[in-house]
């Protein structure tokens, strides 16, 4: 049926409809013995595997008869194959035939019907504000007896029944459009359901990606995406501003061909993203952390004092140590674990205070941050470490592919993968969003609220660790005070990403976004010779408006 010849009038939808049901059955039908069954089978396999009441012995073979019926129901399956396509692709050509021409001409009657509701909508609102503002100005006139404060009551209650009309009257227009909209939505919810079930319950690759698009677009709300997404559209055009104006500025070319700023916003950004991942879990629980600069700073000293090519110049506790005897390999596990020891061990202490005796993270992070920051000056009597050696730098932070690519945006990306398994795909993650969200709920649920913060804690200065690590060999020295500022810059990072101060609410790419937004606004600022405090002054705007944002979706979910 051709889009051009078809009528919503002369359409017979229920004929349709019972089309479609005699080719479900006759899949169905000549699914039973073979693939149907085979699923049936494999489910009552599941079902003895559980069953404690079921000796092993009977278990292995019931089991053993059930994968011999399996094994007879595929080759059924395999003999009704071809005839299995052909009655699937018959199907699937009456489907797209008859009910994508009824869908498309429902969607151009919905667009109508949406016209006509917006202007019913504002005669409605037209005439309740006229009908108001004539009974308001006879509503004016003090009634016989009545005070000036009894007046202003009445006319008050007039406004508030005004304004109660107006919502009301904003609800049902909603609602109307809601319901034409849902409506031809489930037209196409019923053609993913048929092309389910032509594919023996699941879609293919093309019918799924159109499946997801169509629900994007039924759920797509402009003032929500903009709210959820403004500041990543700004930002990036303000990028491309920066980049476009570059040139003009005898600034040189930020677009180069081989993309060598884009990458070397990446190479910063990765140890940064380390970091933002670790607090990121932090404020999911409603926390923060105050101590990650110092933590860098740490991670630099043990780091360089590891890996520099000669005598440190650097003392500990007025020793200056030769560690060149120890091949370069070893010197850097030695570095990576030591670090990562020190740098788990600050955070469990802070985070032993805020989970024990439920001290703000702000505070216990506070704590350990001067503990550190003190700690590493005194012992290293706050001088530098020197330059690292070169190869070692080279083989860990170096880049490849024609000295382009940075290997440590590959150790970001193995982070990413790793924290958002644990986020998203162990139990650990879940009751870290439900410890998030409501403490008190998680724990009469039976969460160990104790150890989720711990587990968060420990986590964070593992990241902690891994991130000075490879800022400390990106930057090629250490000093007690590197990393001054990174703690703003990664709480910025997790909230520009939308990882809620309210707790319960964030996801890792919001993180992982922030953390290179921040990255690359200093370095075009850099790259265009703005003034760094000019620079502090936009990134200021920008972590207000970003919590500005949070803010507004906290209220509106409220």
């Amino acid at each position: 049926m051709s889009q051009e010849n078809f009528s919503l009038e002369t359409y017979d939808l229920k004929a349709v409809k019972h089309e479609i049901h005699i080719f479900q059955r006759k899949l169905a039908g000549l699914r039973k013995d073979g693939s149907t069954k085979v699923l049936n089978l494999e489910e009552e396999i599941g079902i003895i595997r559980d069953d404690k009441l079921v000796s092993k012995a009977e278990k292995k073979e019931k089991i053993s008869e059930l994968k011999g019926q399996i094994k007879e129901a595929r080759g059924v399956k395999k003999g009704y194959k071809d005839e299995e396509k052909a009655l699937v692709a018959e199907a699937k050509s009456y489907l797209h035939e008859n009910l994508d021409p009824y869908y498309v001409a429902k969607k151009a009657e919905y667009k109508k019907l949406k016209a006509e509701e917006i202007v019913k909508y504002k005669q409605e609102v037209a005439a309740c504000k006229e009908e108001f503002k004539t009974t308001y100005e006879e509503a004016k006139k003090p009634l016989e007896g009545e005070t000036p404060d009894q007046t202003k009551t009445r006319l008050n209650v007039l406004k508030r029944t005004h304004s109660s009309r107006l919502f009301e009257l904003k609800l049902n227009h909603k609602k109307r459009l809601s319901d034409i909209k849902t409506e031809v939505h489930e037209i196409y919810l019923d053609k993913v359901r048929y092309l389910n079930s032509f594919n023996d319950d699941k879609l293919l690759l093309n019918e799924k990606l159109a499946a997801n698009f169509e629900r994007y677009v039924y759920r797509f709300n402009i003032k929500d995406f903009l709210l959820k997404n403004g500041l990543y559209i700004v930002m990036i055009i303000f990028f491309i501003v920066c980049g476009l104006l570059a040139p003009s500025m005898d600034k040189g070319v930020f677009f180069d061909p081989q993309f060598k700023n884009i990458f070397e916003i990446l190479n910063q950004a990765s140890p940064r993203i380390f970091l933002a991942l670790g607090v990121a879990g932090l404020i999911l629980l409603a926390g923060t952390d105050l101590s990650i600069g110092r933590m860098v700073g740490l991670a630099s000293v043990i780091t360089c004092m590891f890996l520099v090519p000669r005598v440190n110049t650097m003392p500990i506790f007025g020793q200056y140590l030769d560690l060149t005897g120890i091949p370069g390999g070893v010197r850097v596990i030695l570095a990576l674990v030591t670090t990562i020891f020190f740098t788990t061990l600050f955070s469990s202490v802070a985070g032993f205070f805020s989970a024990k005796f439920k001290m703000h993270p702000f505070i216990s992070t506070m704590g350990t941050q001067l503990i550190i920051f003190g700690l590493t000056a005194v012992v290293t009597e706050q001088k530098n470490t020197g330059v690292i050696d070169m190869g070692l730098k080279n083989a860990i932070a170096g880049k490849i592919f024609h000295n382009t690519f940075p290997l440590l945006l590959i150790y970001a990306i193995i982070c990413i993968i790793v924290v958002s398994f644990i986020w998203n795909k162990t139990k650990f993650g879940k009751n870290m969003y439900a410890v998030g969200g409501n403490p008190e709920a998680a724990s009469v649920s039976g969460i160990s609220v104790f150890w989720v913060t711990m587990g968060v804690f420990i986590m964070a200065g593992i990241l902690y660790g891994f991130g000075g690590f490879f800022e400390a060999v990106r930057g090629g020295n250490g000093k007690f005070d590197t990393g001054t500022g990174f703690e703003t810059d990664a709480i910025a990072a997790c909230v520009v990403g939308g990882i809620s101060f309210s707790g319960g609410v964030g996801k890792i790419s919001g993180a992982v976004f922030g953390a290179i937004v921040f990255t690359a606004m200093t370095y075009v600022l850099t790259f265009l010779g703005i003034d760094p405090y000019y620079q502090f002054i936009l990134r200021g705007a920008v972590i207000i408006i970003a919590v500005t944002l949070d803010c507004l979706k906290y209220l509106k979910k409220k």
